[in-house]
């Protein structure tokens, strides 16, 4: 029996292929289930609403309390959670937003 990996375009499962004798097996690729463009436009899509909003939220925020003498310059920890229903999907995203 004999693996190997096949590569596909770039962003992509690969799908592993295995041989016995004469008969050849593979897995199943992601764009056996779906329109890989489609799928990747949609996610780039949903991340510039998030990263347009987020920065005007952000701004705002940071302008007012700056205004009200709350908030000084310097470093801000920043955490954002993306929660992606039906894959059961949860992480964090953490750092530092600059205020000068």
């Amino acid at each position: 029996m004999s693996f190997r990996e096949r590569g596909q375009r770039r962003g992509t499962r690969r799908a592993r292929e295995w041989s016995v004798g004469t008969l050849r097996f593979a897995h199943p690729t992601l764009e056996d289930d779906m329109n890989e463009d489609a799928f990747n436009m949609s996610v780039r899509k949903f991340l510039k609403k998030v990263g347009v909003t987020a920065q005007r939220e952000i701004e705002q925020a940071v302008r007012e309390a700056l205004a009200s003498g709350k908030l000084k310059s310097g470093a801000l920890p920043a955490k954002a959670t993306f929660t992606i229903g039906g894959v059961n999907l949860t992480f964090d995203v953490t750092g530092e937003v600059e205020t000068g």
